[in-house]
């Protein structure tokens, strides 16, 4: 086995050979497509990358590199061995959102509370399990109710209404990135929301992540009564 990603000259495994290799009659050399990726240094077999050209896993068309050893002595029919060797997977790649997601979601003010208004989907190229969460904690509320952020002003404003925005909405299940609505929309009171999703890997040391600011339209619906006016001119 080896690593994806190690350095240049990773020992991979020694030959059990009588004799020097390098020094007595004994001949040795490495053939078949993944041949490139070693080199023989005595009696060991090392990785062979640089800079350029790094053992990639994702990159491979099979996690697997074949390649065959001949041992070749003076007078001897020469004897081949398969050497398989196992790229190991490291957890490399952050997750990312896909590129076809809909940055703008219409949805209706008549919505239902609890129904799936949209699902959102990250991809992470080692297969780690990716679990979902809206950003809800960029600021803190003080008791005279404003938002407080870093620095800037244009900041605060900015992040007090995603945290605002995040209370319409939940993820029940977080590894299906559903998003639910959980309170009413208003599009008389807020026509359009913005919403930070997080997609975070679940299960490795790293806990890589990303995000995505998705922008929400809410759409009109008939849901205000006819009213006489107090006051009329014939």
């Amino acid at each position: 086995e080896v690593k994806e990603n190690s350095p240049m000259g990773t020992f991979i495994a020694n030959l059990t050979i009588l004799g020097d290799p390098v020094t007595q009659s004994v001949r040795v050399c490495l053939s078949g497509n993944a041949a490139n990726w070693l080199y023989l240094e005595g009696k060991a077999i090392r990785l062979n990358v640089s800079t350029g050209r790094q053992l990639d896993r994702e990159a491979m068309e099979s996690p697997v590199l074949l390649a065959t050893l001949t041992c070749t002595e003076e007078a001897s029919i020469p004897v081949q061995y398969k050497v398989v060797i196992a790229v190991v997977d490291e957890n490399d790649n952050r997750p990312q959102f896909h590129g076809d997601l809909i940055p703008v979601q219409n949805i209706s003010e008549l919505t239902a509370v609890n129904t799936i208004v949209f699902t959102i989907q990250a991809e992470e190229r080692d297969g780690d399990i990716l679990f979902y969460s809206i950003d809800s904690t960029r600021v803190s509320v003080h008791g005279n109710g404003l938002c407080t952020a870093w620095s800037e002003s244009r900041l605060t404003v900015k992040f007090c209404l995603l945290q605002a925005n995040a209370k319409y909405f939940r993820i029940d299940l977080p590894n299906s990135g559903q998003i639910v609505l959980a309170e009413p929309l208003d599009y008389e009171t807020n026509p359009e929301l913005e919403l930070v999703i997080f997609a975070e890997e679940m299960y490795t040391k790293e806990r890589f992540n990303t995000s995505v600011m998705v922008k929400i339209r809410v759409l009109d619906g008939d849901d205000q009564y006819p009213q006489f006016l107090p006051c009329s001119f014939l």
